[in-house]
């Protein structure tokens, strides 16, 4: 795979010519740009790939109109993913496999797992892919680094520098010029999907120690009803 990708969407342009037909024109404007995404699929690699035909998605080469656009959009996002869960798989602290097991993948706030499905998992422009782990202990394995130097190692001697933060910086590093936006957070799981992004609250406890609602405060916010994760939007 090379690491310098800096076109996803390539569009060819020719230029009508004088000496071909219309219908010749057309054929050879379908055979360039076959010919043009061969090149660049051999010099980048394969990715899954949109077809737009004069603004037709899913149209054929062949149909392109005389004068018309043919435009390949290619979608190398899904090398982000899959680096992305190997990574945290290997950053992992190992003792009962727990941590490990826990680390799910949400696709727009919607559990998803290639394995289950028995399918690929198509993840495309515009998409929001969100790894997070949701063991009671997950909070303690990340540890806490703040301001002026302040920090707590990680609770695991295996993950000292905890494992989704660390993560994300590295492959923000590894993937920079990527078309996608890597970022850490603490996120909550709710009704079976990721909560949107929001600044952290602390629920309130009650005199029996129980956490109460404070004013509308919502459950999602709570720093305590909040898990690391790993935020990857596809550009």
């Amino acid at each position: 795979m090379a690491s310098n990708i800096n076109v996803v969407r390539r569009q060819i342009e020719l230029l009508k010519t004088s000496t071909l037909s219309p219908q010749a024109f057309v054929k050879m404007h379908a055979a360039t740009a076959r010919s043009e995404r061969g090149k660049l699929e051999a010099e980048q690699g394969k990715y899954p790939t949109t077809v737009v035909v004069d603004g037709r998605q899913g149209a054929s080469e062949d149909s392109v109109r005389y004068g018309g656009v043919i435009e390949y959009e290619f979608h190398p996002a899904g090398d982000v993913i899959d680096a992305t869960y190997a990574a945290l798989m290997e950053a992992a602290p190992v003792k009962t496999g727990s941590y490990a097991k826990h680390i799910l993948m949400y696709v727009n706030r919607v559990r998803r797992d290639a394995t289950a499905e028995g399918a690929t998992v198509d993840i495309k422009a515009g998409d929001e892919v969100v790894f997070i782990d949701t063991v009671p202990y997950a909070r303690k394995i990340e540890g806490w680094r703040g301001r002026r130097n302040q920090s707590r190692p990680g609770l695991s001697a295996q993950a000292p520098n905890g494992v989704f933060e660390i993560t994300a910086r590295a492959m923000k590093a590894r993937f920079g010029n990527y078309p996608v936006k890597i970022d850490f957070d603490y996120r909550a799981v709710l009704d079976g999907g990721v909560a949107e992004s929001g600044p952290a609250k602390s629920a309130v406890r009650g005199k029996k120690g129980r956490f109460v609602s404070t004013g509308g405060t919502q459950s999602a916010n709570r720093s305590e009803n909040r898990w690391p994760c790993l935020i990857i939007e596809v550009l």
